[in-house]
């Protein structure tokens, strides 16, 4: 709790930065995907891909939104191990349509570089469900997504950023933190003037900066 208590501290002196929460998708919690026999890119293919379930089918995921606020920018990212030449692909953020996505260079089993897609975060459900579609009927292959690395390997990685907002920011007052880390994931203490990541219990990651 020493933690949470510094953190109050802070907000209350107006030293309040706005809050990134991180929503990473394992394959359970994608659509329109289907699990390869294995990574058909690199040895010593032991971790499995995630393909389109078919060719022009629509793709994406779905996440439950765990904090309140106001997002200012909401972030997909992912990469592809198997991908078309550049063209740009409708999306739908919960049923809305939302802004294009390209999948940029092709790639050809190799590792790919990982993409960022921003989408309107007018369309966002706050401590809600959310589903993220991306249309890909104009495309003429099966397109496959490698795993990102994360602790879990996911398949996507969501983004949400949301404005300062003072002590209504601490919408989740009963949530402990139960781990803070630098931003490659090792442990550490508190540790001002320094971007850290802040592991809660309910399972949400946000990243903290606080400045002395």
């Amino acid at each position: 709790m020493k933690h949470k208590l510094l953190f109050i501290s802070l907000l209350i002196s107006g030293l309040t930065f706005g809050q990134q929460v991180f929503y990473d998708i394992p394959f359970g919690q994608t659509i329109g995907l289907d699990m390869t026999s294995g990574d058909i890119c690199t040895a010593p293919f032991t971790v499995e891909e995630a393909k389109q379930s078919s060719i022009g089918n629509s793709w994406g995921c779905t996440w439950t939104s765990t904090n309140g606020g106001t997002p200012t920018s909401v972030q997909v990212e992912l990469r592809f191990s198997i991908a078309d030449n550049p063209a740009n692909y409708p999306t739908t953020l919960n049923g809305n349509a939302d802004a294009t996505v390209n999948s940029l260079a092709a790639v050809n089993c190799a590792q790919g570089s990982s993409l960022y897609w921003g989408l309107n975060p007018a369309n966002y459900n706050v401590m809600g469900t959310n589903t993220f579609m991306v249309d890909y009927s104009s495309s003429s292959i099966i397109n496959q997504l490698d795993n990102l690395p994360y602790a879990g390997d996911p398949f996507m990685r969501v983004t949400v950023t949301y404005a300062p907002s003072g002590i209504d920011e601490l919408d989740n007052t009963a949530v402990e933190v139960v781990q803070i880390t630098d931003l490659l994931g090792r442990e550490t203490e508190f540790k001002p003037n320094t971007p850290l990541m802040y592991w809660y219990s309910d399972g949400t990651v946000k990243r903290m900066f606080t400045m002395e």
